[in-house]
């Protein structure tokens, strides 16, 4: 992209505008036509609890009430907001999901056209509308849609911010407070705070706007989550969004990385039993079934997540390289998550008459999402566009770091499941795409002899 088009970013002419706006339709169109037929299915309870928890807290949120610290009130007030409309509140928050998911692909379309190029904004927008296991995503009530989909618009705030020619000011504070309304979704999305060096790390020497852009992101995130760390250190005692890292890293430590627990510790020895316990027992998880254990042995709920949080730390520090080869094993597998992920699947629930295009639009789908990751190279050709001069290498870099702090802390304090790295899916569309787009225009105009601009 050259720095004529960028400084006219969002100015293009009729005819143009008129091209993208029909992509952008026609995008939005098989979005649409594939989440359609789920509207009409009853909305259910994701198994395990913690839909069930959501719900709970979302109930208390008009009463002034919130219990507890372990989870941040973001998914509980979009369930609350939606419970506004008619209906059942699993059926509403379900079916705003999946037009969330609709206005993602058309926007994509949008980001693509406008930072990258007018292919690499089709092929991405076409790949959120059509992916099964996106749509698949969306259709749970869990919070993991809802806070790929904050941080993936601080992430293009940012991108658009780090793109432009002249400090964008109003852009860098926006990024800034979606990151911590992400926080507010989910704990994990505090490492986004280190979002805007990351992007500028990857992608520009120039140390004041390094700085500047650092400091008006952060500033803006701290001063969004302070009010909920505020009430947590009144109430609690704890000036931290969450503590939920006990019952995750224990996960980390223990189920995935199945490290011995510390017997030296206190707590050591009825954690060790009731881990292997857990371990004999299928459907047990140890993090969930300890932490239940201790608060029946007379622990509180906060003090069994503490002694959880203190024997996964001190196991993770006995075995450092392992965990840390486990991390990039982990980083690796949530990459191939992202084509071969598998969530429950409600659409055969759906009216025939509905259900029969959207599956066929999803069976051709599938294969090309296959291909595409495949000629993407995993995704490695996204890192070719963090070496092209130009406004469009920050603009890559902003996504580009966003998905990996929030895929990297994924996996150092919990491990990882398929649909966290779903989270990340559409930056890594987008980038992709571009640098797919990119590559393949470079070879074309090798082969023409004309240079690459």
């Amino acid at each position: 992209m050259s720095s004529n088009r960028l400084r006219t970013l969002w100015a293009s002419p009729p005819r143009a505008l008129r091209a993208q706006w029909t992509w952008i339709a026609i995008v939005a169109g098989l979005a649409l036509a594939v989440r359609v037929p789920l509207f009409f299915v009853r909305a259910e309870l994701f198994p395990g609890g913690d839909s069930r928890l959501y719900l709970t807290l979302a109930q208390g949120i008009p009463r002034g009430e919130f219990e507890g610290m372990f989870r941040t009130p973001g998914y509980p007030a979009f369930l609350w907001l939606v419970g506004l409309l008619p209906g059942r509140t699993e059926d509403a928050a379900v079916i705003v999901q999946h037009l969330l998911g609709v206005g993602l692909a058309a926007g994509l379309v949008t980001l693509g056209w406008r930072l990258f190029s007018p292919a690499a904004g089709v092929l991405a927008g076409a790949i959120a509308a059509l992916s099964r296991v996106f749509v698949g995503l969306e259709d749970l009530i869990l919070a993991d849609f809802l806070f790929g989909l904050v941080a993936f618009a601080g992430a293009a705030a940012l991108a658009i911010a780090a793109a432009a020619r002249r400090d964008n000011y109003v852009m860098f504070v926006l990024a800034g407070v979606l990151f911590g309304l992400a926080a507010y979704v989910k704990p994990v999305g505090q490492a986004l705070i280190l979002a805007a060096p990351v992007a500028f790390a990857l992608s520009s020497r120039d140390l004041r706007r390094t700085l500047l852009a650092t400091g008006l992101v952060v500033a803006a995130m701290v001063v969004t989550v302070t009010p909920w760390v505020v009430r947590n250190e009144i109430a609690f005692d704890d000036a931290r969004m969450s503590n939920q890292l006990g019952i995750t890293l224990f996960n980390r430590a223990f189920e995935v990385e199945r490290l011995p627990v510390p017997l030296d510790d206190p707590q050591g020895p009825v954690a060790s039993e009731l881990t292997a316990a857990a371990f004999a027992e299928p459907g047990l998880r140890p993090s969930s079934y300890v932490h239940t254990e201790l608060s029946h042995r007379g622990f509180s709920s906060d003090e069994a997540l503490e002694i959880e949080r203190r024997l996964a730390t001190t196991a993770i520090k006995r075995e450092p390289w392992q965990y840390l080869g486990t991390s990039g094993t982990r980083i690796a597998d949530g990459i191939e998550d992202l084509d071969e992920a598998e969530l429950p699947d409600r659409l055969g629930e759906a009216p025939a008459v509905l259900r029969h295009p959207s599956e066929a639009l999803l069976r051709v789908s599938g294969t090309l999402s296959s291909l595409w990751f495949l000629a993407s190279a995993h995704l490695l050709v996204a890192l070719v566009l963090l070496f092209v001069p130009g406004p469009s290498r920050p603009a890559a870099a902003a996504f580009i770091g966003v998905a990996l702090l929030i895929l990297i802390a994924t996996v150092l304090t919990h491990g990882g499941m398929p649909r966290y790295s779903l989270q990340v899916a559409p930056e890594t569309w987008l980038v992709g795409s571009a640098g797919l787009i990119y590559v393949i225009g470079a070879v074309a105009s090798r082969i023409r002899g004309e240079p690459k601009s």
